[in-house]
């Protein structure tokens, strides 16, 4: 995400998925991710959230 904010493209969603501790999503959060999906995710309802969020400008709940 950093890498993100010094080429100035934070209109790029930032999408994190897998095992992450969940005493650790705040961080990643706070360090600009707009999502984060844990294993055994829906894939298609994930793309909605993401898709929907994009629009309104929103972070999509996990």
């Amino acid at each position: 995400m950093r890498a993100l904010k010094g080429l100035d493209r934070e209109d790029i969603m930032g999408v994190i998925g897998g095992v992450i501790p969940a005493q650790d999503y705040q961080y990643l959060y706070n360090s600009g991710a707009s999502a984060i999906f844990s294993p055994g995710t829906v894939v298609p309802v994930a793309a909605q959230k993401c898709s929907r969020s994009s629009t309104l400008g929103l972070r999509p709940e996990s």
